[in-house]
């Protein structure tokens, strides 16, 4: 669908109709991306919820739950609210006076740090669970 409106291409051969219905695709598919990411790091939570029972274990997760809750709000805003209001995002017209290279870079960095960090914390506490259970012969 993307294809469609642009992208991929170089931003010189895409015709101007096509600029503002690409860009709310961008726009959206960033928030996608950050829900659906925080979403299968719950799932994950939630799983290890149901298969490590002890206390500590529970804490441990609650509070690596707490972590991505605590950095996926602030990424959450950042990226949804570059401009006030929204739609100054993918207006041509305005985009030039709102777009600041440098925070889009340091948002789009910083997702996938904590991104990273929070899925080597759930495989750092899953593994060596695992590695102590009954399960290893």
């Amino acid at each position: 669908m993307s294809t469609q409106y642009g992208n991929g291409r170089h931003f010189e051969v895409v015709p101007l109709s096509k600029f503002e219905p690409g860009l709310k695709l961008v726009y959206v598919s960033r928030l996608l991306y950050l829900f659906v990411i925080t979403a299968c790091k719950y799932a994950f939570c939630a799983s290890y919820l149901q298969i490590f029972r002890e206390r500590r274990s529970r804490i441990i997760i609650l509070c690596l739950t707490g972590f991505i809750t605590l950095y996926t709000i602030p990424i959450f805003f950042a990226t949804a609210f570059p401009c006030i209001p929204p739609s100054r995002c993918w207006n041509l017209a305005a985009a030039k006076a709102c777009e600041d290279g440098t925070r889009a870079l340091v948002v789009t960095y910083m997702t996938g740090i904590f991104n990273a960090l929070g899925d080597i914390l759930l495989l750092g506490f899953a593994i060596p669970q695992i590695c102590k259970s009954s399960f290893i012969y």
